[in-house]
């Protein structure tokens, strides 16, 4: 079930256009950890804190998150602060869905997004939405 506070921030979010109607009554149909790896692709589960959709620790503890690690990407020469990488995105309406190292782990990570979602190499500025596929 989300919470009453996350609901509201999801209908801002439609509100505003960030994501679609559709995206957010999928995602009040899905865990926390969905919503929020759904919306922010560049955070993480700490893995010393559990995987995701584990319930509290024994003491009571949760999952923390974390922003993604981008230092193993090489950076993109031709735009300051980006990097480069294999994008998961989509064109019409624009979602960037994440980066990934190899062309193989970004298609294995699209099996779980619609159709119309597309891999490709690209640069991508970390912890934004900016991704621009190589032509």
């Amino acid at each position: 079930m989300i919470n009453p506070s996350l609901r509201q921030c999801l209908q801002s979010l439609a509100a505003d256009g960030t994501i679609s109607d559709l995206q957010r009554d999928e995602f009040l149909n899905k865990n926390v950890d969905a919503v929020i790896f759904a919306i922010y692709p560049w955070v993480e589960i700490d893995p010393s804190m559990g995987g995701p959709g584990q319930p509290p620790a024994a003491d009571g503890s949760k999952p923390s998150y974390r922003l993604r690690d981008y230092s193993v990407f090489p950076p993109d020469l031709e735009n300051s602060g980006s990097i480069l990488g294999w994008g998961v995105y989509r064109n019409e309406p624009w979602d960037f869905a994440g980066l990934y190292q190899s062309e193989e782990k970004a298609k294995e990570n699209r099996a779980g997004f619609a159709e119309e979602y597309n891999v490709a190499i690209g640069s991508h500025k970390p912890w934004t939405r900016l991704f621009r596929p190589a032509l």
